[in-house]
Protein backbone atom coordinates (compact mmCIF):
# COMPACT_ATOMS: atom_id res chain seq x y z
CA UNK A 1 0.00 0.00 0.00
CA UNK A 2 1.23 3.46 -0.87
CA UNK A 3 2.12 5.52 2.20
CA UNK A 4 0.63 8.98 1.69
CA UNK A 5 1.73 11.64 4.16
CA UNK A 6 -1.20 13.36 5.84
CA UNK A 7 -1.66 17.07 5.50
CA UNK A 8 -4.47 17.42 8.01
CA UNK A 9 -8.05 16.22 8.27
CA UNK A 10 -8.91 17.64 4.85
CA UNK A 11 -6.97 14.85 3.14
CA UNK A 12 -8.93 12.17 4.99
CA UNK A 13 -12.26 13.84 4.23
CA UNK A 14 -11.35 14.14 0.55
CA UNK A 15 -10.32 10.48 0.49
CA UNK A 16 -13.64 9.46 2.09
CA UNK A 17 -15.54 11.35 -0.62
CA UNK A 18 -13.33 9.87 -3.33
CA UNK A 19 -14.05 6.40 -1.92
CA UNK A 20 -17.79 7.09 -2.14
CA UNK A 21 -17.41 8.26 -5.75
CA UNK A 22 -15.39 5.16 -6.62
CA UNK A 23 -18.04 2.86 -5.14
CA UNK A 24 -20.72 4.67 -7.17
CA UNK A 25 -18.62 4.42 -10.34
CA UNK A 26 -18.17 0.66 -10.07
CA UNK A 27 -21.93 0.20 -9.83
CA UNK A 28 -22.33 0.43 -6.08
CA UNK A 29 -25.23 -1.56 -4.70
CA UNK A 30 -27.82 -0.76 -2.08
CA UNK A 31 -27.20 -2.91 1.00
CA UNK A 32 -29.89 -3.55 3.61
CA UNK A 33 -28.75 -3.83 7.23
CA UNK A 34 -31.41 -5.19 9.60
CA UNK A 35 -31.83 -4.15 13.24
CA UNK A 36 -34.28 -5.33 15.88
CA UNK A 37 -37.12 -2.86 16.28
CA UNK A 38 -37.78 -1.57 19.79
CA UNK A 39 -40.79 -3.18 21.43
CA UNK A 40 -42.91 -2.16 24.36
CA UNK A 41 -41.84 -4.38 27.29
CA UNK A 42 -45.39 -4.52 28.65
CA UNK A 43 -46.99 -5.79 25.42
CA UNK A 44 -48.46 -9.21 26.32
CA UNK A 45 -48.40 -10.38 22.69
CA UNK A 46 -44.65 -9.88 22.54
CA UNK A 47 -44.10 -11.46 25.95
CA UNK A 48 -46.03 -14.58 24.92
CA UNK A 49 -44.39 -14.81 21.51
CA UNK A 50 -47.68 -14.22 19.71
CA UNK A 51 -46.35 -11.25 17.80
CA UNK A 52 -43.41 -11.67 15.44
CA UNK A 53 -40.53 -9.38 16.32
CA UNK A 54 -40.26 -6.44 13.97
CA UNK A 55 -37.09 -5.25 12.30
CA UNK A 56 -35.86 -1.88 11.11
CA UNK A 57 -34.09 -1.78 7.76
CA UNK A 58 -31.29 0.69 7.10
CA UNK A 59 -30.28 0.99 3.45
CA UNK A 60 -26.68 1.99 2.77
CA UNK A 61 -25.67 3.05 -0.72
CA UNK A 62 -23.31 2.94 -2.45
CA UNK A 63 -21.65 -0.24 -1.29
CA UNK A 64 -19.63 -2.94 -2.97
CA UNK A 65 -19.66 -6.64 -2.17
CA UNK A 66 -16.91 -9.11 -2.90
CA UNK A 67 -16.92 -12.83 -2.34
CA UNK A 68 -14.26 -14.23 -0.03
CA UNK A 69 -12.69 -17.66 -0.40
CA UNK A 70 -14.64 -20.30 1.45
CA UNK A 71 -11.97 -23.01 1.42
CA UNK A 72 -11.38 -22.73 5.16
CA UNK A 73 -15.00 -22.05 6.02
CA UNK A 74 -16.69 -25.34 5.08
CA UNK A 75 -18.34 -23.94 1.95
CA UNK A 76 -20.22 -21.18 3.78
CA UNK A 77 -20.97 -18.03 1.84
CA UNK A 78 -18.68 -15.20 3.01
CA UNK A 79 -18.95 -11.68 1.65
CA UNK A 80 -16.93 -8.58 2.40
CA UNK A 81 -18.93 -5.37 2.07
CA UNK A 82 -17.15 -2.07 1.40
CA UNK A 83 -18.73 1.18 2.61
CA UNK A 84 -17.47 4.75 2.34
CA UNK A 85 -17.26 6.40 5.75
CA UNK A 86 -18.82 9.55 4.26
CA UNK A 87 -22.03 7.54 3.81
CA UNK A 88 -22.00 5.42 6.99
CA UNK A 89 -20.81 7.98 9.56
CA UNK A 90 -23.94 10.21 9.30
CA UNK A 91 -26.11 7.10 9.80
CA UNK A 92 -24.07 6.08 12.85
CA UNK A 93 -24.38 9.58 14.31
CA UNK A 94 -28.16 9.68 13.71
CA UNK A 95 -28.47 6.38 15.61
CA UNK A 96 -26.52 7.87 18.52
CA UNK A 97 -23.77 5.24 18.35
CA UNK A 98 -20.09 5.73 19.04
CA UNK A 99 -18.53 3.64 16.27
CA UNK A 100 -19.03 1.61 13.11
CA UNK A 101 -18.23 -1.52 15.12
CA UNK A 102 -21.13 -0.80 17.50
CA UNK A 103 -23.44 -0.09 14.55
CA UNK A 104 -22.69 -3.22 12.52
CA UNK A 105 -22.27 -5.56 15.50
CA UNK A 106 -25.70 -4.45 16.78
CA UNK A 107 -27.33 -5.52 13.53
CA UNK A 108 -29.28 -8.74 13.06
CA UNK A 109 -27.43 -9.08 9.78
CA UNK A 110 -26.95 -7.86 6.23
CA UNK A 111 -29.27 -8.92 3.42
CA UNK A 112 -27.40 -9.93 0.26
CA UNK A 113 -29.19 -11.51 -2.72
CA UNK A 114 -32.09 -12.54 -0.53
CA UNK A 115 -29.91 -14.17 2.14
CA UNK A 116 -29.40 -12.90 5.67
CA UNK A 117 -25.70 -12.85 6.53
CA UNK A 118 -24.31 -12.52 10.06
CA UNK A 119 -21.68 -9.85 10.68
CA UNK A 120 -18.34 -11.43 11.62
CA UNK A 121 -15.86 -8.58 11.50
CA UNK A 122 -15.74 -4.81 11.08
CA UNK A 123 -12.54 -3.05 10.01
CA UNK A 124 -11.70 0.49 8.99
CA UNK A 125 -8.99 1.71 6.64
CA UNK A 126 -7.30 4.96 7.65
CA UNK A 127 -5.17 7.70 6.18
CA UNK A 128 -3.46 9.28 9.14
CA UNK A 129 -6.11 9.31 11.82
CA UNK A 130 -9.11 9.64 9.48
CA UNK A 131 -11.09 6.56 8.42
CA UNK A 132 -12.20 6.52 4.78
CA UNK A 133 -13.47 2.94 4.23
CA UNK A 134 -15.31 0.36 6.34
CA UNK A 135 -14.88 -3.32 5.49
CA UNK A 136 -17.56 -5.56 6.95
CA UNK A 137 -17.23 -9.31 6.62
CA UNK A 138 -20.42 -11.34 6.90
CA UNK A 139 -21.29 -15.01 6.43
CA UNK A 140 -24.14 -17.50 6.57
Amino acid sequence: MLDIPTRGPGVGIALARATEALLRAVGGDDVQVLFPAPVAPDDPGVQLGLVAPAVNEVVIAPAAARSLSSLNHEGRLRIQFLFATSVVDPIIQSQGLASAEAFFNGALGIVHQGRLLRVEQVEADFIGSVAYLYKVTASE
